[in-house]
């Protein structure tokens, strides 16, 4: 969320939709509030009983179709773009997922399974990172890099969506 939002967030907001630094700090801080929220909520919404596959699977489209709207409309209203980036890192369903790998995964392969889980999420920075600074390279603009790595996320989230298991 930090490499998104940093490396990314803030030259959507300021060369897209024209936002002062001061506005764009502004809309970053409220998405770190509603993220570090988000994952509150859905530890609660864990513990309560819900199903964890739905709570998942609805969370993580709800990230996939903001990312998609995202790179399809990246010069929307502020008010909207602001809202899609919230939406895509309020959603937090890597809480759920987490708690559903100790009913997926045998208890001797836990600690590896959430040790790969932290390295590919991380692993992931500095390679979007990457084919980002390719692309900016070769087209000396922010919009379609941004639009094509939110393409590239939107399709991997649904991806891991239609085919993480149905029941854990």
């Amino acid at each position: 969320i930090a490499a998104m939002t940093g490396l990314w967030g803030g030259p959507y907001f300021t060369e897209h939709h024209g936002l002062s630094l001061k506005e764009t700090g502004a809309v970053l801080f409220a998405l770190f509030s509603a993220t570090m929220m988000a994952g509150y909520i859905f530890g609660r919404i864990d513990r309560s009983g819900t199903n964890r596959v739905r709570v998942i699977a609805l969370s993580g489209a709800v990230s996939a179709v903001a990312f998609l709207a995202t790179a399809l409309v990246p010069f929307g209203p502020k008010a909207a773009a602001a809202c899609l980036f919230i939406a895509i890192f309020a959603q937090q369903f890597y809480v759920p997922l987490l708690a559903a790998l100790k009913t997926i995964v045998p208890p001797a392969s836990l600690g590896r399974t959430t040790a790969m889980f932290s390295i590919l999420a991380v692993g992931a920075i500095p390679v979007t990172q990457w084919g980002y600074g390719v692309i900016l390279k070769a087209t000396g603009s922010h919009a379609w890099p941004l639009g094509a790595l939110s393409l590239l996320i939107a399709a991997m989230t649904a991806q891991f969506v239609l085919t993480f298991p149905k029941t854990t």
